[in-house]
């Protein structure tokens, strides 16, 4: 079992700076993760700041929080938890540094894909 506190240290510290985490049950989604299931998002992490995964892009400018989605630089990943699907997302802004580590449900990640105005087309 993964502890919610050093899991969003570990990955601060991958990315150099201090991002927010969100998500609904975003710390219940953490607490199931295995050892294993961590060091795959770590992972992942890891190649994200290495520039060795694409962002999807959006075409669209749409505002999202302070910033246009145009702006900004989001990265998926799929992860499945005891058979039960989750999307990440870790959101950067071009050019500068990563603000934000979301994990949901499907549902979520819908809601939140639509609102950076992502469509499925861009994956």
């Amino acid at each position: 079992m993964v502890k919610v506190n050093e899991f969003k240290k570990k990955i601060n510290k991958i990315l150099c700076n201090k991002i927010e985490f969100l998500g609904n049950n975003l710390d219940k989604i953490i607490l199931q993760l295995s050892e294993i299931k961590a060091q795959k998002i770590y992972s992942w992490i890891n190649l994200v700041y290495s520039n060795e995964i694409r962002p999807i892009r959006s075409t669209i400018k749409k505002p999202y929080k302070k910033w246009t989605t145009y702006e900004l630089l989001p990265f998926r990943k799929q992860l499945t938890i005891e058979g039960i699907p989750y999307r990440i997302l870790l959101i950067k802004i071009k050019n500068q540094y990563y603000i934000e580590f979301h994990i949901g449900k499907h549902k979520y990640y819908d809601t939140l894909r639509n609102n950076l105005g992502l469509t499925k087309k861009k994956y």
